[in-house]
């Protein structure tokens, strides 16, 4: 978790999706005490294959871009004076690549992107940035949608965290409760039973070995959920709900007026991704608040 020795880096491309993400950005790194590093990408060229680019000299022109765009994000000198971020403008690389590589030399805690929301064939065709650095990125990337600059989890916004029982359950866990805790919020865990979906190994003692009844795979889920629900300090509640995972996490994060989705990523490239997609990008694509996407063991470190 982000500290004052690993920072937070926030992607931007001066559209009103990298403002929201921004304001969010600055918030964390007010909570945690963090470094805040800025990054915009100027693509002028496609690297050559294998070559590994460098970030450019200052450009005087785009850092000056580059304060004034987060005054006007975060309402003016003062408060990015508050803030203190560092500004970085790297040339010529594709977006995506040159913010993993931003990571990889500040050895960032997290990475803060927006999206544009883009829908059907425009998004296909023209990819999305937030996307590859979720499937990529080592530590947590906080996906924020361009609608939700003020979206953010308080007692009245939960934390909603989608449970699939996996072997990233904890570090989930443990990041959506420190993330509650910095906002005085309640954690909501959400288990969705898809009908088509492999039966979870922990199903095993209510489940035949053909057909399987809903209702009890609801209530052993439900025990599962208090489990953990026991193991965080934080006001926690539980629910299952049957259908399919984005689906359902999209539509309780609307019901409960969800102040930020945390949820795991298995991180599938090539053609497994393509083959069996992913519940966390489908997520975020369409969540109405920002996602908090956790890739693999990452340990929590105090602020």
């Amino acid at each position: 978790m982000p500290h004052a020795a690993t920072p937070i880096l926030c992607a931007l491309d001066f559209s009103e999706g990298s403002q929201s993400a921004l304001v969010r950005a600055a918030d964390l790194a007010e909570r945690f005490h963090a470094r805040l590093v800025l990054l915009y990408v100027d693509p002028l060229f496609r690297s050559p294959a294998g070559a590994t680019p460098t970030p450019s000299k200052p450009d005087v022109a785009l850092q000056q871009r580059l304060r004034e765009f987060a005054e006007d994000a975060l309402g003016g000198p003062d408060a990015v004076a508050v803030v203190g971020p560092e500004g970085v403008v790297r040339r010529g690389e594709y977006a995506a690549d040159a913010i993993l590589r931003q990571r990889d030399e500040l050895d960032a805690g997290l990475v803060v992107v927006g999206t544009h929301g883009r829908r059907g064939v425009r998004r296909l065709l023209i990819g999305s940035v937030a996307e590859e650095v979720v499937r990529r990125a080592p530590c947590p990337v906080l996906v924020v949608p361009n609608a939700s600059a003020r979206t953010a989890p308080g007692p009245d916004a939960p934390v909603l965290v989608p449970v699939d029982f996996s072997d990233h359950t904890a570090e989930t866990l443990d990041w959506a409760a420190r993330m509650a805790g910095l906002y005085g919020a309640p954690v909501e865990l959400l288990h969705v039973v898809e009908p088509v979906a492999p039966v979870p190994t922990f199903y095993s003692d209510v489940v035949g070995p053909v057909a399987y009844d809903a209702s009890a795979l609801v209530d052993g889920s439900n025990a599962q959920l208090r489990a953990l629900a026991e193991g965080l300090d934080v006001d926690v509640e539980t629910r299952t709900q049957l259908g399919a995972a984005h689906v359902a996490i999209v539509d309780v994060a609307r019901e409960r007026r969800a102040g930020l989705v945390v949820m795991a990523t298995r991180g599938l490239t090539g053609l497994a991704h393509v083959a069996l997609g992913s519940v966390a990008e489908r997520t975020l694509r369409r969540a109405p608040c920002p996602v908090l996407v956790v890739r693999g063991a990452t340990p929590i470190e105090d602020p």
